[in-house]
């Protein structure tokens, strides 16, 4: 009798775990998936997405890197394994399309096809930009710098200098007091045709500067800080 007892207390265990739609199942089920929204999930994604350094296979020739430029690019640069951070950096632009305009809300340089795809999977990403390459990683790593400073003082300052900014760039591309500091703005000094030519690029492509400010943009996206 005590066994028939336990065999039936047992199945009627099995069946109150087992079966769907009994009371003690759907409760427990509706405590197991809380809802998420699809801002909580990209932010979590984006925390898990730093950006990774590239790794370049070139060799470095002292000092070249640093000099001005003498002529416009005109050679696309490798990108991923074949990237050359000394002699083969790109510059990029990452905006906000709004009713066909292309709004700058963020500057930057490096691999340039490779850090916009990263961008995709940060929290640039939730805040839903767009990323368009300007220069193809052609320009020496002073020029590189010195062009992504120079644009992001032209299109509202990173966020560490100027908290209402328009960019959502947080720290300027170099100090100017770090010892290659001078030689990064040397480099944009010294051959204006850079500027001038990226500029062009700029116009061209139909990028414009932001009047709203990012913290406001980035509450109206809804995206992370």
């Amino acid at each position: 009798m005590i066994l028939k007892q336990r065999i039936l207390l047992l199945l009627a265990v099995v069946f109150l775990v087992l079966v769907p739609g009994n009371g003690w199942s759907a409760g427990r089920s509706s405590f197991r998936h809380p809802a998420v929204s699809e801002a909580e999930i990209c932010i979590k994604g984006a925390a898990k997405n730093r950006h990774p350094k590239p790794r370049a296979t070139m060799t470095r020739i002292a000092g070249d890197e640093l000099k001005p430029m003498k002529s416009i690019p005109t050679v696309i640069g490798g990108t991923g394994a074949n990237y050359d951070k000394y002699r083969g950096q790109g510059l990029y632009v990452m905006y906000e399309e709004v009713e066909g305009r292309k709004i700058i809300r963020y500057i930057g340089r490096g691999d340039a096809p490779k850090r916009i795809d990263v961008h995709k999977r940060d929290w640039l990403g939730c805040c839903k930009l767009q990323g368009e390459v300007i220069w193809e990683n052609n320009l020496n790593k002073a020029t590189g710098k010195g062009l992504e400073q120079y644009f992001m003082d032209a299109h509202g300052k990173a966020r560490s200098e100027r908290p209402h900014t328009t960019l959502g760039n947080r720290y300027r591309s170099y100090r100017p007091t770090s010892n290659n500091g001078p030689a990064y703005k040397h480099a944009i000094d010294a051959f204006p045709d850079i500027v001038r030519a990226t500029k062009a690029l700029l116009n061209k492509k139909g990028f414009e500067s932001a009047k709203e400010p990012f913290g406001a943009f980035r509450k109206r996206k809804g995206c992370p800080n």
